[in-house]
C-alpha cells in the first residue's frame, strides 16, 4: 500500500513495533486478517481493528455469525452422548443405530 501522505511523518518504536505519529494521533502498521493487505490503523483508546476496510469487516462478521449459528445447532446424542449437527430441529439421536438402540431400550 502506498502512503503518500505519510512521507514526512515521524515514528517511534514502542514495544518493538513501529508507531507512526501524524496530526496528534498514533498509527501502527498491520496486516488485514481477511485479505492480507498491509494498512495503518489508528491507535485510539485501545481500539484494536484487524481489518483494513468496511468490506473486510463485513466478511469477518459474516464468518463469525456463521460460526455462532453452527455452534448453537450442535446437540448431544441421547444414547451415545456424542455431539452432532441435526438435520432437523427435533433430532435426538446422531444415527439410525442410536435411534434403534433407544427404541430397544424403551421396549424392554
Amino acid at each position: 500500500m502506498i502512503f503518500e501522505k505519510w512521507a514526512a511523518v515521524d515514528y517511534k518504536i514502542v514495544d518493538g513495533e513501529k508507531k507512526w505519529f501524524n496530526d496528534g494521533t498514533y498509527y501502527a502498521e498491520c496486516k488485514c486478517d481477511i485479505c492480507g493487505k498491509e494498512f495503518r490503523k489508528q491507535l485510539y483508546r485501545g481500539l484494536r481493528t484487524d481489518v483494513c476496510s468496511d468490506q473486510c469487516a463485513y466478511v469477518r462478521d459474516l464468518k463469525k455469525q456463521k460460526e455462532k449459528r453452527l455452534q448453537a445447532r450442535i446437540t448431544t446424542c441421547a444414547v451415545c452422548g456424542l455431539g452432532f449437527v441435526p438435520s432437523r430441529s427435533g433430532a435426538k439421536y446422531c444415527s439410525d443405530r442410536c435411534r434403534q438402540a433407544a427404541y430397544r431400550q424403551r421396549k424392554s
